[in-house]
């Protein structure tokens, strides 16, 4: 139940009052706004300051967010951090504008301006420094590296390290263990060797000349 008053505005319009049963008084008149919004509809122009919790039911949209290059929308939601929500990816800054965390929707993640990053392709890269990593885990092949691709293991398993400046691959020959120098260039020869010999396993195997497949409805 709730009571209906009737009030006078400074021109001297009669507009009706409402008051709740909890004692809270609305507005249902069509009289000016003042500085209030109405209950629904309306919109607010300058800062908002709200003491509690703030439940949206759909989007909230920001202007450009202060801290990225290009364009796009973000949402401040303090003076010491800002948020983004852009084109499927999560952005959150620090105060000073590094991206501290940002969570894309195809799967990849970086954290701490970059210097950690874990890609769709089940590899994660901890201290990137310029174009090489101090540790980098590879899920998808076993191999890992560790202090700039310094030292670490291949995708067989074999140890390789750095002694005075360069590096070696451990072997064993006729019971022995020996190391034998494993340069960049090596490395890399051995991976794209591997990237074909996967892809050949891969490829589906092509029917032989004279040869041809079951067909129960022919």
């Amino acid at each position: 139940m709730s009571v209906i008053w009737s009030g006078i505005t400074e021109e001297g319009a009669v507009v009706p009052v409402q008051v709740t049963e909890e004692g809270k008084v609305v507005a249902v008149g069509d009289g000016p706004q003042g500085d209030y919004l109405p209950i629904t509809g309306g919109e607010l122009t300058g800062d908002l300051q709200v003491d509690g919790d703030i439940t949206a039911v759909g989007d909230i949209v920001g202007g450009p967010n202060p801290f990225a290059s290009g364009s796009g929308y973000g949402v401040r939601f303090n003076s010491t951090g800002a948020y983004n929500f852009y084109r499927g990816a999560i952005n959150i800054f620090n105060a000073t504008g590094d991206n501290v965390i940002f969570l894309k929707s195809d799967g990849n993640a970086k954290f701490a301006n970059g210097q950690t990053r874990i890609s769709t392709n089940g590899s994660v890269t901890i201290g990137l420094l310029s174009a090489t990593p101090n540790i980098s885990l590879n899920s998808a092949n076993g191999s890992a590296e560790f202090a700039g691709d310094k030292c670490g293991f291949t995708s067989d398993g074999e140890l390789f390290f750095t002694s005075r400046g360069t590096r070696y691959k451990l072997f064993v020959s006729q019971g022995l263990v020996q190391a034998e120098e494993y340069t960049r260039q090596m490395e890399l020869k051995e991976k794209a060797e591997q990237f074909i010999a996967d892809k050949r396993e891969t490829k589906p195997s092509e029917p032989q000349d004279g040869v041809t497949s079951d067909n129960d409805n022919a």
